[in-house]
């Protein structure tokens, strides 16, 4: 709060730079991760672009030494440039955040970061894995990309490796159950990739602090949900890559038909013991919990605990349902 605080107030009066004096203990990677991400400003699809003013921030803290400073600013500085990342992709129109060009930021992170090694599975090789039923979601629209990024922290890979898998329908149209009329949110439906977005800018992030730990898998199935003459249509049978065979009864419950060969795959290929899969469950959470909170299901009391700690110490409040 304080960090969001100090770039509005500092945007507001279009000032060059802004300092702040922080308590003993505060939370430095917190405030500087608020400031950079309150910063930042989308205009990258407007005609004219106002010169942003601020320019530098500094934060003096009370009885801190210098190197631990340093370090959690930087800290923060690689959390706010995933957050700012995440932003850009779903803020960004569908016919900008395409399935190609959500693999374009995954091979540009991999180039960015030597930590982060990247793998785009094409529409070939994903049928050869047995992925009929993301395939048969992508089947009508461009063609899918199949993201897999995997971090490696810099001394080596401790314990069991984990997965971010996030749900990539970079448009949702419905496909043949169209979503129409009023209150369907078509119109939005270039946020059906938060998911991804969210997955990204969270190997941005890790990449960036560099931690130590295990292995860190990102997926991404992205694709689009249109309408064709080759597209799903209610009441096909597809199947999955497990060898599950799936009955489509409605053509716009696409995000599970992608994400179940994405979460195979982090089984399968990644060799994930632990996986968190982002999703846009919409409308339903909405309805049960409001428009700030995330709903988490998971059958694991351990997992559910570590999710809720980490969404506390980022600002994202979690909710787990039963």
């Amino acid at each position: 709060a304080a960090g969001a605080a100090l770039a509005a107030r500092a945007t507001e009066a279009k000032a060059a730079s802004a300092s702040v004096v922080l308590p003993a203990g505060a939370d430095v990677a917190a405030v500087t991760r608020a400031a950079l991400a309150a910063a930042a400003k989308e205009q990258r699809f407007k005609k004219e672009q106002k010169e942003l003013t601020l320019k530098e921030v500094t934060l003096c803290v009370e009885g801190a030494d210098a190197a631990s400073a340093a370090a959690a600013v930087d800290a923060g500085r690689a959390a706010a440039n995933g957050v700012i990342l995440a932003r850009e992709l779903v803020d960004a129109p569908p016919n900008s955040a395409t399935p190609q060009a959500l693999a374009d930021v995954a091979v540009m992170l991999a180039e960015r970061y030597d930590c982060l090694e990247c793998k785009i599975l094409e529409a070939d090789e994903c049928e050869k894995l047995g992925m009929g039923s993301y395939l048969s979601v992508a089947a009508a629209g461009a063609p899918p990309k199949f993201i897999h990024l995997t971090y490696t922290p810099p001394g080596g890979a401790k314990g069991d490796p984990v997965a971010v898998v996030g749900k990539g329908l970079t448009f949702d149209s419905g496909g043949y159950n169209l979503k129409a009329g009023a209150g369907s949110m078509i119109e939005l439906m270039k946020f059906d990739m938060g998911g991804s977005a969210a997955t990204l800018g969270a190997a941005a992030a890790v990449a960036g602090a560099a931690p130590e730990g295990p292995a860190c898998h990102f997926i991404v199935a992205a694709c689009e949900n249109m309408v064709s003459w080759n597209g799903m249509r209610p009441g096909d049978v597809v199947t999955a890559s497990n060898g599950t065979t799936i009955e489509v009864n409605n053509t716009d419950a696409e995000g599970r038909l992608t994400l179940c060969d994405a979460l195979v795959y982090a089984q399968r290929q990644a060799g994930a013991k632990k996986i968190v899969d982002i999703a846009t469950l919409t409308g339903a959470c909405i309805i049960a919990l409001g428009d700030d909170i995330a709903g988490v299901f998971t059958p694991s009391d351990a997992m559910a605990g570590e999710l809720a700690a980490a969404g506390a110490a980022g600002g994202e409040p979690l909710w787990r349902m039963p």
